[in-house]
């Protein structure tokens, strides 16, 4: 005979599911107006999040000294931590003596980071493998913010501001306007979500569960382009076109069927090779109709930037502390790492190329992990963008917040690869 459902365990039970989802949404409440970079409010987010989120996440890991010790991704963690802290100290102190930021900035700029960092690796991603699309919306919010404040910015500049690529802070609106590299920050971490909307789908996913991460992510990679083209930028284009690259050939490696691989790689193959046979004819279309290809077509991808690197790797043994000691062919070398050299000097560039270094095995082992699909991929989407940003913009100089975004979806990685080495993955069909 079958036993009745005692109601007060059910009760029980739905109270936890409850307080479950009341709980991840406002931490994805609290992760947007962060991204928003509203001045003050933000910053004050992030220490609210870390307060209620990270907190009781590192007493608990120091209360068990065992699982730290015996956990290589934890002390991985650690290491990556210090060497941020060591960054962020040196680099803001130093930037701080020669004037370059005032005193509230420099410690803000140490303390948003470093939070950052810590928030993104201490969420709560341990039920992640059963829980997909709630990953999936920690991610969105955190670029979903960003891309409203450039949209809002964008939305309140004049043409002239527009055609100099340029808008107004839209929660500073009497300071100096946003430079359109700065928009492109955020533009490339929006069409860089659009493969989600492709590939993030599987079959344990019910449709309906599925819609609203596919509208979202698709409202961000359309505003995202808009943006993109309306300030004549060419990173977010070429961001969408080397994320699908990736995430495509990732769905292929994954492709058990040999015929059904191999079919892939050839559609792959002929629109390339069709691309490129008609690609005269599209960038003379382009061209007529659009000024960022334009833009593009005269200027290419350098601007004059590259130069700037040439610049300071000549200067780079005669000068060591930084201070823009020296002449470069631009206002910024448009490289996250040649830009803190030339600003801080050559210890922070060290911590900060080795902070960055340290996350390149945990995302390895991400790519490789038997997580599902939609993670990978959100990964994937995410990271390739930021990277990209690294290689061709001021990012400290331009956001602090963007910086701050950047870490954590850093730690994030790191958590993720610690929960794919301890968990195995078993989805049900109902993930949330």
């Amino acid at each position: 005979m079958q036993r009745e459902a005692n109601p007060i365990v059910i009760k029980s039970k739905l109270r936890a599911a409850f307080r479950e989802k009341l709980h991840l949404i406002i931490l994805l409440g609290l992760l947007f107006i962060f991204s928003l970079s509203i001045p003050g409010i933000s910053y004050l987010v992030m220490i609210v999040i870390f307060v209620f989120i990270s907190l009781p996440f590192i007493v608990q890991t120091l209360s068990n000294k065992n699982r730290v010790k015996r956990s290589p991704i934890a002390i991985k963690f650690i290491l990556s931590l210090i060497v941020l802290m060591g960054f962020l100290v040196t680099y803001f102190m130093t930037i701080y003596g020669y004037n370059f930021v005032d005193e509230t900035t420099a410690v803000r700029g140490v303390i948003l980071a470093a939070l950052s960092y810590i928030v993104g690796y201490s969420i709560h991603f341990e039920e992640i493998p059963s829980k997909t699309l709630n990953y999936i919306y920690v991610f969105l919010a955190l670029i979903g913010g960003g891309i409203i404040f450039v949209y809002l910015s964008v939305n309140s500049s004049s043409l002239g501001e527009i055609l100099e690529r340029s808008a107004p802070n839209f929660w500073k609106p009497g300071e100096d306007p946003i430079n359109g590299t700065v928009l492109d920050l955020y533009s490339m971490l929006g069409t860089g979500i659009i493969p989600i909307v492709f590939y993030g789908k599987n079959q344990q996913f019910k449709s309906q569960q599925y819609k609203l991460v596919t509208i979202i992510s698709l409202a961000i990679g359309i505003i995202s382009i808009h943006m993109s083209v309306l300030l004549q930028g060419r990173k977010a284009i070429l961001s969408l076109v080397l994320v699908l690259l990736m995430t495509t050939l990732f769905k292929l490696k994954n492709v058990e069927e040999k015929n059904t691989r191999n079919l892939y790689f050839s559609i792959i193959v002929f629109i390339s090779l069709l691309l490129a046979i008609a690609s005269d004819t599209i960038m003379s279309f382009a061209v007529a109709n659009f000024e960022v290809f334009n833009r593009l077509q005269n200027e290419g991808l350098e601007s004059g930037r590259y130069q700037a690197w040439f610049d300071i790797f000549d200067a780079m043994p005669r000068h060591f502390v930084g201070g823009r000691a020296f002449s470069i062919s631009a206002s910024y070398a448009h490289n996250i790492w040649l830009d803190v050299f030339y600003d801080g000097g050559l210890l922070p560039m060290a911590l900060l190329l080795i902070f960055h270094i340290l996350h390149i095995q945990p995302f390895l082992k991400v790519l490789s992990s038997k997580l599902p699909e939609p993670i990978i991929i959100l990964t994937i989407c995410v990271i390739v963008p930021v990277l990209m940003g690294f290689q061709g913009e001021p990012v400290l100089q331009a956001s602090s917040f963007y910086f701050s975004t950047s870490c954590c979806f850093l730690g994030s990685i790191v958590r993720l690869s610690q929960v794919a080495d301890k968990y195995n993955i078993d989805i049900p069909s109902d993930p949330l």
